[in-house]
């Protein structure tokens, strides 16, 4: 499912006054179109007084098709921030010692799996509902392993003079991808490789468009060449 605002405010109240006690603020909570985060919490980044309820935002993601105790426990996510940060409770980070005492405590009692962090599997970033072209560099690393890039063209430009002579790759290429599964990747300016299976690389270049640099991007004419295809 994709959360609505009406369905994250109902279940912000009512997990306010399940878990806990009906002690959070009534604050404001939006949707946002985000995909590196299911959600998050804005707030000052020092409190000169105490904190007050106009001074937190919530935000929940609707960029991908979730299951609904996902989205729940998202929401619960940020709302042990919000009660660590309202309260005035010392911790060491955000997710410190005692953000993981709620959470644990939280998913004991109320059966949750609120955690940490957590990485969209493929079915979830398939179902994206934003399509951006993306241009990867695939490289060959000279132990044999694949790798990931995915830059920005002013980047591309820059790391494919970077790549002549990087004696870390063997060989490598550039190309158009719009498959989802490129958006939970950063957009790299400085030149970082993500290593990826070959089985997995197979599937999402395959509808790829391969790019030629030569001082200016072209898409190549004829078949992909990746390596991998016959």
């Amino acid at each position: 499912m994709r959360p609505t605002l009406q369905f994250i405010q109902e279940r912000f109240d009512f997990f306010n006054r399940h878990i806990f006690e009906g002690r959070l603020p009534k604050i404001r909570i939006r949707i946002s179109s985000s995909v590196r985060t299911y959600g998050s919490l804005r707030h000052p980044r020092v409190f000169r007084s105490a904190p007050k309820a106009s001074d937190f935002t919530l935000s929940v993601s609707d960029r991908l098709d979730l299951d609904r105790a996902v989205i729940e426990d998202t929401l619960i996510h940020e709302m042990i921030h919000l009660y660590i940060l309202y309260f005035r409770i010392e911790d060491s980070s955000a997710h410190g010692p005692e953000f993981r005492r709620m959470m644990n405590e939280i998913n004991s009692r109320h059966g949750r799996n609120v955690t940490v962090s957590r990485r969209a599997d493929s079915a979830e970033r398939a179902s994206d509902r934003v399509v951006r072209p993306r241009l990867v560099i695939v490289s060959e690393l000279a132990g044999g392993e694949r790798a990931v890039t995915v830059c920005s063209p002013r980047s591309a430009a820059r790391f494919a003079e970077t790549l002549k002579s990087d004696s870390r790759i063997r060989k490598w290429d550039l190309y158009l991808s719009a498959d989802p599964v490129f958006a939970s990747y950063p957009l790299s300016r400085t030149l970082r490789f993500y290593r990826i299976a070959p089985e997995e690389l197979l599937r999402v270049l395959r509808d790829a468009r391969r790019v030629v640099y030569d001082g200016k991007f072209r898409i190549a004419v004829g078949e992909c060449d990746c390596g991998d295809c016959e």
